[in-house]
């Protein structure tokens, strides 16, 4: 879908992360992609996705003066929070954590999708991508743990299917996903190895290429990097 485009202008919440910043690095080669902006506390110092208000007021401002992206990536996201590793097991479970996981992981994406729908193309082709967790698979969960994690992002898919079945009334181009995006080697996941982690450009690579080839009946899935549909 967006790799037929003539012009991509893009937005990255949270350009600033491991994989935030190799998706920047990504498009910034691909000829069709005339301008990105950055949301991230470098360039927008007060905003933290955990707190609408610091960056609600911006996004209406950009509505107010008529600004459109074709492209959207909320590549936020944490496994650890101030300092509390994953539970191991249900006895591990703290309320507090919980609700740090839902206020990051879930509560802060839905309302950046919240802000963005208005700011996207109404008729033409326009994508906006979620990065969400393979383990946020109800289906799929076969080991337990994580509790708090995989609760958030299981809680982001269902935002996101939501959110599809809204915007494609207005916009019969669109696609909005959420997406795995492998097991890639950055600060989230420095403590834990895994066989098959890549790095943040290899990974960047494979997120945009799903993200462009798109197509509107994909909008509301939840997709590995490869484009290959998890259940939910």
């Amino acid at each position: 879908m967006l790799d037929k485009v003539e012009e991509i202008n893009a937005i990255i919440i949270g350009a600033n992360g491991g994989i935030g910043q190799a998706l920047n690095a990504n498009l910034a080669t691909r000829p069709n992609c005339k301008n990105i902006v950055s949301f991230d506390r470098a360039n927008f110092p007060t905003y933290d996705i955990t707190k609408p208000e610091t960056f609600v007021p911006e996004f209406a401002k950009w509505q107010q003066e008529g600004r459109k992206f074709n492209l959207a990536i909320i590549a936020t996201g944490a496994l650890i929070i101030d300092g509390a590793p994953p539970e191991r097991r249900f006895a591990e479970l703290d309320a507090n954590n919980m609700a740090n996981h839902f206020a990051l992981n879930a509560i802060g994406p839905a309302m950046m999708i919240q802000q963005l729908l208005p700011l996207m193309s109404r008729y033409d082709p326009a994508a906006i991508a979620a990065l969400s967790a393979r383990v946020g698979s109800i289906e799929d969960n076969q080991l337990g743990g994580w509790v708090s994690y995989r609760a958030a992002k299981s809680a982001l898919n269902q935002i996101v299917r939501t959110a599809s079945i809204e915007w494609k009334r207005r916009n019969q181009e669109s696609a909005l996903l959420a997406i795995h995006p492998g097991t890639v080697d950055t600060k989230l996941t420095q403590d834990y190895a895994h066989p098959k982690k890549v790095s943040a450009q290899v990974a960047a690579e494979k997120i945009m290429q799903t993200i462009l080839k798109a197509k509107p009946q994909m909008s509301g899935g939840f997709y590995d990097n490869e484009g290959q549909k998890i259940p939910y």
